[in-house]
């Protein structure tokens, strides 16, 4: 009687050690699973941009593309944007966005080119003061992705710094960030990618990259926006598309501003100086070369 108990002891304990297995086993791809979910990876984040390389930008963006914006906090306008795109015969986009911070006395711009697949680009950023005779365009960051390296030109409170790094498969090239985020949409899904901050020092002679997450937030609840998909950039702000992965708006939660698509006579019934600031970027970037210092400055016409 008792070899028999002590048998069916250890068969019942073999059974138990296979069930723990088995649970542990779960618990850990668990785990896993909600971790991969929860919190957006680099991996999926390359993973995204390596579909719209595949892809190429044409996949995704079709002829020129000009949208003006309004910012609103409740039923005033406090601010505006421009997003202007446009492709060329060899298949390469060029870009401008202007956007003034409310309450500031200048607006920033960002100009970007990208080649078809978005491995190789540059881009020139800066700022635009109205002067006493005119509009003053100054340049402050230059950024080139060339054979899968970065590099850096940065003017930062008076100091100048160059610095360069290898880019890693996240890397988005600037002039991607909102499609990346359209693709999110899309997906509705998460991802992890790395940026160069304008005003942030490099560390040393290596360009210092800047972690930004992206998560699908679910369908847009204001009736602004009926048919939204909103994705989380960054923090606790939304970018917005629509069904075809077009912008129609942001929504900053902090500030309580929304903007929205407006028409370029909507912009200058409220901002006069709107035209006249994107006029004197124009003739800036027209009159500049990619081996300009980047502190150059010229008034605008």
């Amino acid at each position: 009687m008792f070899g028999t108990t002590r048998q069916t002891n250890r068969s019942h304990h073999a059974i138990l050690a296979v069930v723990l297995f088995a649970v542990l086993l779960a618990s850990t791809a668990l785990a896993w699973w909600l971790a991969r979910i929860r919190r957006p990876s680099a991996e999926q984040g390359a993973e995204i941009l390596a579909g719209i390389r595949s892809r190429k930008l044409s996949a995704f963006w079709t002829g020129t593309s000009e949208q003006w914006f309004l910012a609103r906090k409740g039923n005033i306008a406090v601010s505006w944007r421009l997003a202007w795109r446009e492709p060329s015969e060899d298949g390469h986009y060029s870009g401008l966005d202007v956007f003034p911070v409310p309450g500031s006395p200048q607006a920033y711009w960002e100009h970007w080119t990208l080649n078809a697949d978005a491995t190789e680009g540059h881009y020139t950023a800066g700022t635009v003061t109205r002067g006493p005779i005119g509009f003053v365009v100054q340049a402050d960051t230059q950024i080139d992705l060339r054979k899968g390296r970065i590099t850096a030109v940065q003017q930062i409170e008076g100091k100048q710094y160059r610095s360069s790094t290898s880019a890693p498969p996240e890397y988005l090239p600037e002039g991607t960030l909102l499609l990346a985020a359209s693709r999110v949409a899309a997906q509705k899904g998460r991802g992890g990618f790395v940026m160069v901050s304008n005003q942030t020092p490099p560390e040393g002679d290596r360009t210092r990259l800047l972690p930004i997450v992206m998560s699908y937030a679910g369908a847009a609840e204001e009736e602004l926006f009926p048919d939204g998909a909103m994705v989380n950039v960054g923090g606790g702000d939304w970018v917005v598309f629509d069904s075809r992965g077009n912008l129609i708006g942001r929504i900053w939660k902090a500030d309580n501003i929304v903007e929205l698509t407006a028409s370029a006579g909507d912009v200058a019934y409220h901002f006069r100086e709107a035209p006249q600031a994107v006029q004197a970027i124009t003739t800036y970037l027209k009159r500049s070369t990619a081996t300009k210092p980047v502190d150059d400055s010229k008034p605008g016409e």
